[in-house]
């Protein structure tokens, strides 16, 4: 669900550009990299202006990008892939395996406080 540093997109399949000029996308010009997708769904930091005023990202300064809540599918239908029985705020816990990396903050175990934000875990 996030991509490693070095790469962007929905897919994961754009290399981030070090240094020189970032080109649009569509881009026309020669060795552009070209994706038709626009818009997917992706899950984020439950408060995303703070996320972004913590972390700083390349994501939160791009000033075309649009960050919107989504109800997440719930019930018998989607419980298979969302595992939500039950309808969800918009914030929400969600299990992830030890070797994942993610944006998101922590839960600590011994005291249920959160760990503060950060681009990739720690």
């Amino acid at each position: 669900c996030t991509c490693p540093p070095q790469w962007s997109g929905h897919d994961c399949s754009l290399p981030v550009c070090h240094q020189g000029y970032f080109l649009p996308n569509p881009s026309l010009k020669l060795n552009a990299h070209y994706t038709k997708q626009t818009f997917w769904q992706e899950i984020k930091a439950c408060n995303v202006s703070d996320w972004c005023a913590e972390t700083d990202t390349f994501d939160c300064l791009q000033s075309d990008r649009l960050f919107q809540s989504l109800r997440i599918p719930y019930g018998a239908g989607n419980r298979a892939k969302t595992g939500k029985k039950d309808p969800q705020e918009r914030c929400f816990f969600m299990e992830l395996g030890q070797d994942v990396i993610s944006p998101y903050p922590y839960v600590v175990a011994t005291d249920q406080s959160l760990t503060p934000y950060h681009r990739y875990t720690p």
